[in-house]
């Protein structure tokens, strides 16, 4: 269980040059311009602190400003502080702050374990998993079906295949704490994922078929040319993780031009070559992985998850980020040590989630009626195991070096932009023709 600073990503883009507003919305090239957030980070902290203590918090304190579409950040060594960049966008879900202390927490091993010398980290992530004896009795089930002589018998097999795989599955969740909204997005993307590739979500997106449809697609084929198909099951595991993930710095501005969210098989996950992996799993994985932006847009759940991997990416950037006027670890202070987290329950234990599809096909024959039936259950993880990989702002590439020249003008223009410096979000903008360009992956 999947995005930058947009003003940046026309210089990236684009030779053009374009103008930052001061904050001001009465100009009389209004129409011509496009509205985008930053955010201050030392001012978040300073107002959580005090909404903590008066015990009244904004909206924009919760959910990041209002940023929701992240593009990047900045760093102001004058005033010792860290701009996220980005825009708010109508109808998207929202970002929340508390997912974003959770994610740098993460990544300062704040969640780590250590016994003796010894500290255990792991990547955010979550898996809901069968119960290994569910799955040893959904075995035997299986091997009674070819012994099955009436359509009956078969159905009874199957409603007692169907009872199995509606059990109880344990939720574990890793590198985070269990009850939280982080975790609760990621078991939701996991659980849900479960229905689309069993069929029984309907997403309504052609380039996306579940797994389901695929096999019954083939079986109807072969029905219709008269073969005869044993009855197959299906178990396959799939995992969202992060694919292309690069960004670029130029003078203290840093821009995420790639944090993509893909799946993947089980073998593909663990890279287990040697192992044979279903060409049909293997295709629909591919088939999430290359329109994930429209199956997010199609069910928002993926949307939050997607934020999920920006805030994991902006956090081991932070991590990574060396500044000379500054420690970004002892900026992060209330972040890291002091805030209370909010504890959102989640489910131990989910149902298993399974789908039957039934196809009857009659021939001319003396055989009479065909019948073949196909069932697939189906479990599987997330894993935010994020490895941003910094380009080189100078190596020929013209996106790169636009970003080199204007970098610094572009900085000065948000830090300007600023109405006060105790301001928590302001907003800067660009030419509203370049909109088009505005576009991250």
């Amino acid at each position: 269980m999947k995005k930058i600073l947009p003003l940046v990503l026309v210089i990236l883009l684009t030779g053009t040059s374009f103008q930052i507003s001061k904050n001001s919305r009465t100009s009389s090239s209004e129409s011509e311009k496009s509205f985008y957030k930053a955010l201050s980070l030392s001012a978040l902290q300073k107002q959580m602190k005090s909404c903590r203590e008066t015990g009244k918090i904004s909206k924009e304190v919760i959910e990041l400003g209002g940023i929701n579409d992240i593009r990047g950040f900045l760093i102001d060594d004058k005033n010792k502080d860290i701009i996220i960049i980005g825009n708010g966008k109508k109808g998207f879900p929202p970002i929340y702050t508390e997912d974003f202390i959770v994610a740098i927490r993460n990544v300062y091993l704040k969640y780590a374990k250590k016994k003796k010398n010894t500290i255990y980290y792991s990547n955010p992530g979550c898996s809901i998993d069968p119960n290994p004896k569910s799955t040893k009795k959904l075995i035997k089930v299986s091997e009674k079906l070819p012994k099955a002589k009436t359509h009956r018998e078969k159905q009874k097999i199957f409603k007692k295949w169907e009872q199995i795989c509606d059990h109880p599955q344990n939720v574990r969740v890793l590198g985070i704490p269990f009850n939280s909204n982080f975790a609760k997005v990621l078991v939701k993307a996991d659980y849900d994922l479960k229905n689309i590739v069993n069929g029984n979500d309907l997403l309504n997106i052609s380039e996306i078929k579940s797994l389901s449809e695929m096999n019954f697609s083939i079986m109807k084929k072969a029905l219709e040319n008269e073969e005869d198909i044993p009855v197959s099951f299906s178990q396959n595991r799939f995992w969202f993780c992060s694919g292309e993930n690069t960004y670029l710095e130029e003078s203290g501005l840093i821009v995420i031009n790639n944090c993509k969210t893909i799946l993947l098989t089980e073998n593909e996950y663990s890279s287990n070559k040697g192992a044979s992996d279903d060409n049909l799993a293997k295709h629909f994985a591919n088939s999430i992985s290359n329109n994930f932006n429209k199956l997010s847009n199609n069910r928002m759940i993926y949307k939050d998850l997607n934020n999920l991997y920006h805030l994991v990416t902006l956090a081991k950037i932070f991590k990574d980020y060396n500044s000379e006027n500054f420690n970004i670890q002892n900026f992060f202070s209330y972040f890291l040590n002091d805030y209370k987290e909010t504890g959102i329950p989640v489910n131990k234990k989910l149902p298993g989630k399974s789908a039957f599809r039934e196809f009857e096909k009659t021939f001319k024959k003396e055989n009479g009626t065909l019948t073949r039936q196909i069932w697939m259950p189906s479990c599987g993880g997330v894993d935010i195991n994020i490895k941003p990989v910094k380009q080189n702002s100078k190596d020929g590439n013209s996106n790169n070096s636009l970003l080199a020249k204007y970098a610094p003008e572009v900085k000065q223009g948000i830090l300007k932009s600023k109405p006060k410096e105790e301001t928590l979000v302001w907003e800067y903008s660009i030419s509203k023709y370049l909109d088009f360009l505005l576009k991250t992956n």
